[in-house]
């Protein structure tokens, strides 16, 4: 009789033991996303809490859903061993390797004019000046950022950097402003070169992948010098592209059921 009430319990016990190891295995499937998006993270940190986390993870798995833990202590040694060793092991693999020394593109521009080097990080654009006279311009970009690639776009315009017209995703609205060139794919430790010739205006820089431009990647620049008419005709032009944009825009809306 006391074997028949004991097993019901234990049973019980038993099933209660497996939902906490799951909430627990839950938690620590967070955590891991949660550090793969900390970017400001050094890379062999994060990969290191990550590999803990995951060993972790897989104890937890070994020892209560695979039933090692119920099982002979010796059957354990081996993945006791395992673990002991690889947790120092990336930690000093990640710690000892050098990152990646940024490169020049091999499609790199001779340097006429002025120079600005730029320096893209997440998420913030760096100038070596914000200004520079009419004229060729070369543009020294380099990706900063430990493991996020960023693009880099100009644009004319009257607007502050951080008053572009958008579309309902944050992205900035490139139909609706006047885009000069830009530089797409911009991998992390690389840098390239962007040979312009600048009229005198306004003109901001941005990286518009997703949530860089809304998280900070815009800067303002001033090309000085006298705007000639051309330069007038182009501002008009851009206010004309916006407010086409604008106007579609809300038209689409208006036609949505």
């Amino acid at each position: 009789m006391t074997q028949e009430t004991t097993a019901p319990v234990e049973q019980q016990t038993e099933w209660q033991g497996y939902s906490i190891v799951f909430a627990i295995l839950a938690i620590f499937t967070i955590l891991e996303i949660a550090t793969a998006y900390l970017s400001g993270l050094p890379v062999a940190l994060r990969t290191g809490l990550l590999v803990i986390l995951a060993i972790i993870k897989a104890v937890l798995v070994l020892l209560y859903f695979m039933r090692l833990r119920f099982d002979n202590r010796l059957f354990a040694l081996p993945f006791a061993f395992g673990a002991v060793l690889v947790v120092p092991l990336i930690l000093i693999i990640g710690l000892t390797t050098t990152p990646p020394t940024p490169t020049v593109a091999a499609n790199s521009l001779s340097v006429d004019g002025n120079v600005v080097d730029v320096i893209l990080r997440s998420y913030k654009i760096d100038l070596s000046t914000d200004h520079v006279p009419s004229g060729q311009v070369t543009f020294h970009i380099t990706n900063q950022a430990s493991d996020m690639m960023h693009e880099f776009i100009v644009i004319k315009t009257d607007k502050p950097s951080d008053q572009l017209p958008t579309n309902e995703i944050g992205h900035v609205n490139e139909d609706a402003v006047n885009i000069i060139d830009s530089h797409e794919d911009i991998f992390f430790g690389t840098t390239v070169n962007m040979q312009l010739n600048l009229k005198p205006g306004h003109y901001v820089f941005i990286c518009n992948l997703p949530e860089h431009y809304q998280a900070g990647m815009n800067v303002d620049f001033t090309v000085d010098g006298t705007p000639d008419a051309e330069a007038t005709a182009e501002s008009t032009a851009e206010a004309t592209l916006e407010s086409t944009a604008e106007s579609t825009s809300e038209a689409t809306v208006a036609a949505t059921p």
